[in-house]
């Protein structure tokens, strides 16, 4: 291994040798330890923190072991973010499982319920029938139907909100805002 040596006393390391990180294994397993509490997490913080240092070593470094330790630490946080993140698209996919299990008198319920719907949808005013046709049964977004009709985008949300009212209004779902609610 080549060092040359700063004014600065840096060392620049173009490989590090196998010698010298089975040195610093020892103390980098007890940071591992501190950082993860559990023997196998801490193992596996090791062997990629070591991996780190043998494919992409420091460029200028005093000593190779604040490096070391500053990558391990990096390393931990990310295996953290890492995991929370699982951790939280799992427990949203299981929950989310249960709200589309529909027996079949849900089923039909929620047929009547969309037939109520475009019933109602027929008594609606016109801009905002089209708008809301448009919108939810064509399934177009705004943008689209701002372009299509030459209005502005602004337009096309406010006709949506005004047709949801008024729809509302009419299937008798406009139930008094609670305290505090706008």
């Amino acid at each position: 291994m080549e060092r040359a040596a700063s004014p600065s006393r840096s060392l620049a390391l173009e490989r590090v040798t196998e010698a010298e990180l089975a040195a610093q294994r020892p103390w980098l397993s007890e940071l591992a330890r501190s950082l993860t509490g559990d023997g196998d997490d801490a193992a596996d913080l090791v062997q990629e923190t070591l991996v780190v240092a043998w494919s992409t070593p420091p460029s200028r470094v005093q000593s190779l072991r604040p490096w070391l330790a500053g990558t391990a630490r990096h390393l931990f946080w990310r295996q953290l973010r890492t995991k929370g993140r699982r951790a939280r698209r799992e427990t949203w996919a299981s929950s989310a499982d249960e709200p589309f299990a529909v027996d079949a008198t849900g089923l039909m319920e929620l047929e009547e319920r969309e037939r109520d719907v475009m019933r109602a949808l027929a008594h609606v005013r016109e801009p905002y029938r089209s708008t809301l046709r448009a919108r939810f049964v064509e399934g177009h977004t705004s943008a689209d139907i701002a372009r299509r009709a030459q209005i502005a985008e602004a337009t096309v949300r406010w006709r949506t909100k005004m047709g949801i009212a008024e729809l509302r209004r009419l299937l008798g779902l406009d139930a008094p805002r609670r305290a505090g609610h706008a």
